[in-house]
């Protein structure tokens, strides 16, 4: 790559239509990588994922657009999710958190208490 340009020769003009070169290729390859993470998924994809606030949400892939992933969480909001902070739920941990789920109703003392599926 050429790190020393001289921008001094250039007109405003010349200038002007380079930068416009240069955001419309950047924004092609951030649309290039934004296309790549959403085919690591599917629709019916059990996902999860942090929101800032901190708490875990788990859902599934609803519905694929050009740079998010909607996801309708289990419980019942959808959220739109950019496919970088989506993880995929593998069946093993599904499995594991129904056991768990299983394991924490038996002993809790009588009271029925189960995680969110």
């Amino acid at each position: 790559m050429a790190e020393n340009i001289d921008l001094t020769k250039f007109s405003e003009e010349e200038l002007v239509q380079l930068n416009r070169r240069i955001v419309e290729r950047l924004r092609s390859l951030h649309q290039g990588r934004c296309y790549k993470d959403l085919a690591q998924f599917k629709l019916g994809d059990a996902v999860c994922f942090t929101p800032e606030h901190g708490h875990l949400v788990v859902g599934t892939v609803v519905r694929l657009n050009q740079k998010t992933a909607t996801v309708a969480a289990r419980d019942g909001h959808q959220w739109r999710v950019s496919p970088s902070f989506l993880s995929r739920i593998t069946d093993q941990v599904q499995d594991d958190k129904q056991e768990f789920a299983e394991v924490l109703s038996l002993h809790s003392g009588g009271e029925t208490r189960k995680l969110p599926r």
